[in-house]
């Protein structure tokens, strides 16, 4: 891990602090999380957004029966 300096506003203190106290974290733990949240949010608005503007194909169908769209039933 590395040890890094952040400027908060006093109130946002004090609101992770009572937020971390009750979910029993530390305030770097409690940190960690919310920007792990944050990116992960961030990172799948973006990927919904180009899925949007630009969809993937169909997947290629590896086997005959997908290919032909039949179920194989073996006797």
């Amino acid at each position: 891990m590395r040890t890094v300096q952040i400027t908060l506003e006093e109130e946002l203190v004090q609101a992770v602090d009572r937020a971390a106290s009750r979910l029993a974290l530390t305030r770097s733990a409690f940190a960690r999380d919310a920007l792990r949240a944050g990116l992960l949010q961030r990172y799948l608005g973006v990927c919904a957004q180009a899925q949007h503007l630009f969809p993937l194909p169909e997947p290629i169908p590896h086997t005959p029966a997908q290919r032909t769209g039949r179920r194989h039933l073996d006797a």
